[in-house]
C-alpha cells in the first residue's frame, strides 16, 4: 500500500502575519531611535553653536577689559539690552588704544581706534541682547557682560543667557 507524505511545504496565512508583525515592531522600534538621535543630534548642535559664539565674544572682551585702564563713559551705554563699551586699553607694547564693543544686525562687532576689527559671534546665532554693567567699588572697577544669544539649527530655536565679570587692569 502506498502512504501518502502530508507534509507540507512553506508556511501558514498565520506563520506569515507573526513574522510581518514582528518585522514591522523592529521598523517601529528603529524609526522611533532614529528619530530621538536625530534630535539629540540637533540639541547637541544648538547647544555647541550657542557655546562657541558666547565662547568667542566674551573671551575677546574679558581679555580686552583686562588690559584696559579705563572705561571711556562718555562713549559707553550701560544697562540697556543694546549696550556699548568703549575702552581706553594699553597693548603689550604700550601703546594705548581705543576698543568698541557692540551689536549690529543681531551679531557682536568690535573697533579699534575707530576701525572695524570684524564680528565676534557667529552669524549662525543671534544676539537677543548685550548689556554692559559697571561695578564701582573704592578699591577697584569691573563690567559685568551679559549676552543672550539665540541659534536656530534646522527648526530647533534655543536662547540662552552668558555672563561674566571682568575687573579692569590697574583697578585694584
Amino acid at each position: 500500500m502506498m502512504r501518502k507524505d502530508n507534509k507540507r511545504k512553506g508556511s501558514t496565512i498565520l506563520e506569515t502575519l507573526a513574522y510581518i508583525s514582528i518585522l514591522v515592531m523592529i521598523i517601529l522600534v528603529l524609526i522611533s531611535t532614529l528619530v530621538v538621535l536625530t534630535k539629540s543630534y540637533r540639541q547637541v548642535t544648538v547647544n555647541r553653536t550657542l557655546e562657541s559664539s558666547a565662547l568667542l565674544a566674551l573671551d575677546r572682551i574679558t581679555s580686552t577689559l583686562r588690559s584696559s585702564e579705563s572705561i571711556d563713559l562718555a562713549n559707553t551705554t550701560l544697562n540697556s539690552s543694546a549696550g556699548v563699551l568703549t575702552l581706553n586699553a594699553r597693548s603689550t607694547s604700550s601703546t594705548l588704544y581705543t576698543a568698541r564693543f557692540y551689536v549690529i544686525g543681531g551679531v557682536v562687532q568690535m573697533d579699534t581706534n575707530g576701525i572695524y576689527e570684524g564680528q565676534l559671534t557667529s552669524s549662525s546665532t543671534r544676539v537677543v541682547s548685550l548689556m554692559f554693567r559697571h561695578i564701582v567699588t573704592p578699591v577697584s572697577d569691573a563690567v559685568r557682560v551679559e549676552i543672550t544669544l539665540e541659534a536656530d539649527v534646522n527648526g530647533l530655536t534655543k536662547t540662552e543667557n552668558f555672563y561674566t565679570t571682568t575687573i579692569l587692569k590697574n583697578s585694584y
